[in-house]
């Protein structure tokens, strides 16, 4: 799995994402969620994954290994985010693709996923700002939505306000120098670095507790 994958994960899915939740559809039109995963995608995808029934039950069941799978494998892989090669971006575009919206609340809206990443990458090379464009375009979507009232505090602070216990994406995105940053050996051992300095620092606050 690449770096800013495991920064998503351990910065964004963890820490926004609560445990099960199932609230009214008008308010979350995903339903039945664990982890941030919903029981329609858990549906199609238990099976194929990890060859279990996916339903109600085994969807409460979920662990953290399996959300971070189903992450991975269905949205990073799947929707052709680690085609794109801003790693800022990649950020922002997964966490559309997972809260709804995906490619098309950024604009991009015709066209394979494929397709749509190489153009974000075109796009890019063209505009070194483009990365703050595409989350202008993700408010603007969040806040079009019938139900962005009763989630508003939430979407806007994990897009880029952020919280005193969390960062949010755009914070995350400054923290690590992700804009237009280069992939490569350096990014890769300073993440890895700072999730193992984090993981550690997690496990010495619980003892705490």
């Amino acid at each position: 799995m690449d770096a800013v994958f495991e920064l998503w994960n351990e910065y964004i899915l963890k820490e926004w994402e609560g445990g099960i939740a199932d609230r009214p559809l008008r308010d979350d039109p995903g339903g039945l969620t664990n982890k941030g995963v919903t029981i329609a995608v858990w549906k199609e995808w238990a099976p194929k994954l990890f060859g279990i029934t996916g339903n109600e039950t085994t969807l409460r069941q979920l662990t953290e290994a399996q959300a971070k799978r189903v992450a991975y494998e269905i949205y990073w892989k799947h929707y052709g985010i680690d085609k794109v090669t801003n790693p800022a971006i990649k950020l922002l575009l997964a966490d559309s693709v997972w809260g709804g919206g995906g490619y098309s609340s950024l604009g991009y809206k015709s066209g394979t996923y494929a397709q749509r990443a190489a153009q974000i990458n075109k796009d890019n090379q063209a505009n070194p700002n483009l990365f703050n464009v595409l989350v202008n375009r993700r408010l603007a979507y969040l806040r079009s939505l019938k139900n962005y009232e009763v989630n508003k505090n939430g979407w806007e602070n994990r897009v880029w306000k952020g919280d005193p216990q969390r960062l949010s994406l755009t914070q995350v995105v400054a923290k690590y120098k992700l804009n237009n940053a280069a992939v490569g050996i350096s990014l890769v051992s300073a993440v890895a670095l700072a999730l193992v300095a984090r993981a550690v620092y997690k496990r010495m606050k619980n003892k705490k507790k």
